[in-house]
């Protein structure tokens, strides 16, 4: 695109040039001839007689170079466009592209960014063939990591982190333009030759979000694969409609990622919790006894007593440090929310009635032994109550198992015996 209007801008240059060059030649002779008439001896009239052809040969010459210069400055636009822009932007390929502004409508506000991404590379190489569509984001560190990829060898290419001005992608990411490199020559100084050995070539785009660069695409083509200026022009108009796409997904994440987090604990929420359990619950029902399922309900002992002794700054304090503890003694399949209050729930998928035991245990011994700095520095030992139910055991649903593992919970404050009698499934109705 730079091409060719710079191209058009020479070619008017030239022909402005030119047409100036004679208009100055008939002024400069009509002046001449002008002066001599005006200085003859003959009479006035034959003087203005003859001063008009002069006149009107000049204007005549003035209006017919304007026409000419219009008439080839349209030729040479259309010629210049033509060769250039309309072939590479044909009818299929705008249509391609007004997809991907399609997509902004339909898909900005309700696709996570690894989702999106796959989209997005989807919809790219029906325009720009290519091996690898690789996505790399800037970090706090300075850093470009490739975080998405598709295509072969996909799996390698991210694990590569560059600074952000090394490579393909960091030519793109500080320059704010688009990149071509015909035999990667800038990304083999900083990338393993085996992970570049099976592409020809590369075109990297920034993705510019308002001012800041947040991110560069880049595209790899393989062998039998070459990238030359026509897909650099493609992939310019290609990344200012790829660029909002990435921003609304990450928003989407982002917002996603709020309204299932606790703000206190950083724990998944509540909302969270059910859904996961929802999904084990259908993950235990097909497989039944190969895969059991237990859920844990845990709340720190007299904490009402603590905050009102101590403050609920320091309550809030000691509910982030009864978090730590439950979190870092369970398994790493396991899953933990915060519910309200000194609330904990946790899933455990696969867990059979000694592994939740050994969990329990697990648990009960670490808050034996850490304790709690008071803001006077005195120390805390923190206790916590538990309850637990087993699915098909103590329920099939999300609540049916939270009712039984919160009641039992509730009997271990009060060593109360159970007063509900529990009977057997087909007994029931």
């Amino acid at each position: 695109m730079k091409e060719t209007r710079t191209k058009i801008a020479e070619g008017i240059s030239d022909l402005y040039g030119k047409g100036f060059a004679i208009l100055l030649a008939s002024s400069t002779l009509a002046i001449c001839a002008a002066f001599i008439i005006a200085a003859s001896g003959i009479g006035l009239l034959a003087k203005t007689m003859l001063l008009l052809p002069v006149l009107a040969a000049n204007v005549l010459l003035f209006f017919f170079l304007r026409r000419r210069s219009v008439k080839v400055i349209g030729a040479t636009v259309e010629r210049e466009v033509k060769g250039s822009g309309d072939a590479i932007f044909t009818e299929d390929v705008e249509e391609k592209i007004g997809i991907l502004d399609e997509a902004g409508k339909f898909f900005s506000a309700s696709l996570k960014s690894d989702d999106m991404f796959r989209l997005v590379s989807s919809r790219i190489g029906e325009i720009i063939p290519h091996s690898t569509c690789v996505l790399f984001l800037s970090t706090s560190e300075n850093k470009l990591e490739a975080t998405y990829a598709s295509g072969e060898y996909s799996r390698a290419i991210t694990t590569v982190s560059l600074d952000c001005d090394e490579g393909l992608a960091g030519k793109a990411f500080i320059s704010g333009e688009v990149q071509l490199d015909k035999h990667l020559i800038e990304d083999r100084k900083f990338v393993k030759s085996e992970i570049l050995d099976v592409f020809s070539s590369g075109l990297a785009v920034p993705l510019i979000r308002g001012v800041e660069t947040f991110g560069v695409l880049v595209l790899y083509a393989g062998a039998g694969m070459a990238f030359d200026d026509r897909h650099r022009i493609l992939l310019e108009a290609i990344g200012s409609r790829v660029a909002p796409l990435l921003v609304s997904s990450f928003s989407f994440e982002q917002n996603i990622s709020n309204s299932m987090t606790d703000s206190l604990t950083n724990l998944p929420n509540e909302r969270a919790f059910y859904l996961v359990l929802e999904n084990q619950i259908a993950e235990a029902q097909r497989f039944q006894k190969q895969r059991p399922l237990t859920i844990m309900t845990i709340d720190v002992k007299e904490f009402a007593q603590f905050n009102r002794m101590y403050g609920h700054t320091a309550g809030d304090k000691l509910l982030a440090f009864a978090s730590g503890i439950i979190e870092d003694n369970l398994r790493q399949m396991d899953f933990l929310c915060r519910s309200m209050n000194d609330e904990f729930w946790v899933v455990l998928p696969t867990a059979s009635d000694e592994i939740t035991r050994i969990i329990i245990k697990r648990i009960e011994s670490a808050f034996a032994n850490q304790t709690f700095t008071l803001p006077d520095g005195e120390n805390y030992h923190a206790d916590i109550n538990i309850g637990t139910a087993t699915f098909l055991r103590d329920g099939e649903t999300t609540n049916q198992l939270l009712q039984k593992s919160l009641l039992r919970k509730k009997q271990s404050k009060t060593n109360e015996e159970s007063t509900i009698i529990m009977f057997p499934k087909e007994y029931v109705n």
